[in-house]
């Protein structure tokens, strides 16, 4: 049974508002991790520099800077996503923006249990996109199989794996990227319903089907294609994109 129309538009709403909220608190706090990882870097930058060469403590310094970049390109990427901006495309790399989304989720699939894989097989693959757009395209389908995988049954094995590879759209280059979920329990049927309706005229009824209906449109916008397929152990969504000259 469908929820009465003026109730599921009402938790639409509110959904959206909460995600908004989300979105400026995370910029604000991108930012300040940011002014204090800058720190932190400048410092060791000046430790390093006044260190005799045959000091161990080198090395101890070089391994803190290295995880405070780390920290500094998740932040720059929150910053990124977070912002409110026009659409801007410019000449985008596909494998790039694909290892930030990997990074911003990878911990956090690692706490849900879930076994976490990429297989990036291309190499100057781009496409002319907006940089949060497609980030964002990448980000919603991850988080989409992600709560698929969590609603299998409890115990069961889950993995969660984005690949791409190169293709030929006719007589254009193209990329296939799939995000693909294999788990020992298939998530309800009433998920992958869901999900399905984002491929009609119907409203997106849970966060999963939004986040679906969204990618969809980004990457049409792109003159690419999206599709949801069931597989033996699970489900994939399916992008084909063509390149840019």
């Amino acid at each position: 049974m469908e929820p009465n129309n003026d109730a599921a538009e009402h938790e639409r709403f509110l959904r959206w508002a909460q995600l908004t909220c989300a979105g400026e608190v995370a910029a604000m706090v991108a930012h300040d991790i940011n002014n204090a990882v800058t720190g932190v870097m400048s410092y060791a930058e000046l430790a390093q520099m006044d260190l005799p060469s045959w000091s161990e403590a080198g090395t101890y310094l070089q391994k803190s800077l290295d995880q405070a970049r780390r920290i500094s390109n998740l932040a720059n990427h929150l910053l990124m996503i977070s912002h409110e901006a026009a659409y801007v495309p410019v000449s985008e790399d596909i494998r790039g923006s694909l290892e930030a989304a990997c990074a911003l989720v990878q911990r956090r699939l690692e706490k849900d249990a879930i076994a976490f894989e990429r297989r990036l097989d291309i190499a100057d693959a781009r496409v002319v996109a907006d940089s949060a757009r497609l980030l964002l395209t990448w980000l919603g389908l991850i988080l989409a199989t992600r709560s698929g995988l969590l609603q299998s049954s409890a115990g069961s094995f889950r993995a969660l794996q984005v690949s791409a590879e190169p293709m030929r759209r006719g007589e254009s280059a193209a990329v296939r990227v799939v995000v693909d979920a294999r788990a020992d329990a298939p998530p309800p049927a009433q998920f992958l319903e869901q999900l399905r309706r984002a491929e009609t005229d119907g409203p997106p009824l849970c966060r999963e089907a939004m986040l679906y209906a969204a990618a969809r449109a980004h990457v049409a916008r792109l003159g690419g294609t999206l599709g949801l397929r069931e597989t033996d152990e699970g489900f994939a969504f399916e992008v084909e994109l063509p390149l840019s000259a």
